[in-house]
């Protein structure tokens, strides 16, 4: 198989994978309300699955480097599919919480050795074309899924996660078939006591002494802020249309169906000609500051016609963001043995904002429903600060060169 068909192939499966990923997110409200759950139990759910995101991203990308890819995300898959299977069939808050955490573990998996996968087996020409495919495809799949999930979820909510359980397995199996083996040949077999220390979450975070420094902390922040606020927007907006609007899951799927649509013309128009034609250190900041106004949009929205249409420019902007910062990532970490690490560690602190986020967003609900919403604005806002430091830091940087 030649190397177009192989990138086709895996990023077919990529997108089935994040197809899935989404299927039971419209249906979650459904379950929380139909098992009388406290009404922060949407955002706690999420921020269990988070945390062990969050703690295990950077043993991923460690491991990933020892095991190769394509065998890391079979594991990552299969394991995610049982959790979602738990899930499904949790009665209480202990099992959901349970299944959420189990999920986070490999969910991680997943994403930091997809997104090292492309880094370290696309030339560096391609990279950034590569990579907003990876990107606008999570985007837009993401979005697609929602609207499977939620279509399902209207003959009952079980139906979504066996769905998404049966489409992980089949992601899993298709990653090992096409994925080329990328294992760094000096790490050698893995012995089981290195696995056993590997799997240390706190000796993974201690590596990164090996790149980390003030830029990249103001790069991390610019990630991590952005997360903050879309989790938080995310969470409460599912929560919100059918708690106080009363819409059921397949208009929060056809709502998100519209968004993926708006983001595959704008990730493959805008964002490609931004990648292309300017500077993403600084073009990426008119980005965030446009997703900050449009939540502010949204608190302000007087009804639920332009409460929808202002959160679909939302969705569309920082679905925009997204593969500007991956390139930002990929591109300051360059292609050396740092390169799954650092992945990881970007994985990692977009899980700390999907804690923070999701967290947030359910206690807050339970003041205002709609301060989770000024929330997610803070979160934005720091992150363009963060975006700006990190600017004139590189700008300083190259000029002193």
């Amino acid at each position: 198989m030649g190397n177009r068909k192989r990138a086709f192939a895996f990023f077919a499966v990529n997108s089935l994978f994040n197809l899935a990923s989404s299927f039971a997110h419209p249906v979650t409200p459904t379950v929380i309300q139909e098992l009388a759950l406290p009404d922060y139990m949407f955002g706690l759910a999420l921020a269990v699955m988070m945390t062990t995101m969050f703690l295990f991203s950077p043993f991923w990308g460690k491991i990933n480097a020892i095991l190769s890819s394509r065998v890391c995300l079979l594991i990552s898959c299969t394991g995610y599919a049982v959790g979602q299977l738990m899930f499904g069939l949790a009665r209480g808050m202990a099992e959901i919480l349970i299944a959420r955490l189990l999920a986070g573990v490999f969910t991680g998996g997943v994403f930091v050795c997809s997104l090292a996968y492309v880094a370290n087996t696309t030339p560096e020409e391609k990279r950034g074309q590569y990579l907003t495919i990876y990107a606008t495809g999570q985007s837009v799949f993401t979005a697609f899924g929602y609207f499977v999930g939620g279509m399902l979820g209207e003959f009952g909510v079980w139906y979504a996660f066996l769905a998404q359980a049966i489409c992980l397995l089949v992601s899993g199996v298709g990653f090992f078939v096409f994925c080329l083996p990328d294992a760094d040949p000096a790490a050698g077999r893995p012995q089981l006591g290195t696995l056993v220390r590997e799997c240390n979450p706190f000796a993974a975070f201690a590596a990164g002494k090996t790149f980390l420094n003030l830029t990249w902390v103001k790069l991390l922040g610019l990630c991590c802020f952005s997360y903050v606020g879309y989790n938080a927007f995310e969470q409460v907006f599912n929560y919100y249309i059918k708690d106080q609007f009363g819409l059921t899951s397949s208009y929060n799927g056809t709502i998100k169906f519209a968004v993926g649509a708006i983001s595959l013309i704008a990730n493959f128009t805008i964002c490609i000609w931004m990648i292309r034609n300017t500077n993403i250190r600084r073009t990426i900041l008119p980005v965030l500051v446009l997703s900050t106004l449009a939540i502010l949009g949204v608190i302000v929205a007087p009804e639920l016609l332009s409460f929808m249409g202002i959160a679909v420019v939302f969705y569309a902007c920082y679905s925009i963001s997204v593969p500007l910062t991956q390139n930002l990532v990929a591109d300051y970490a360059g292609t050396g043995k740092n390169s799954s690490l650092i992945m990881g560690f970007y994985q990692a602190v977009r899980a700390i904002g999907g804690v923070i986020g999701a967290l947030m967003a359910g206690v807050l609900y339970g003041l205002d429903p709609k301060v989770p919403f000024i929330f997610a604005c803070a979160g934005f806002a720091i992150s363009v600060v963060c975006g700006f430091l990190f600017y004139t830091a590189t700008r300083k940087a190259d000029a002193a060169r």
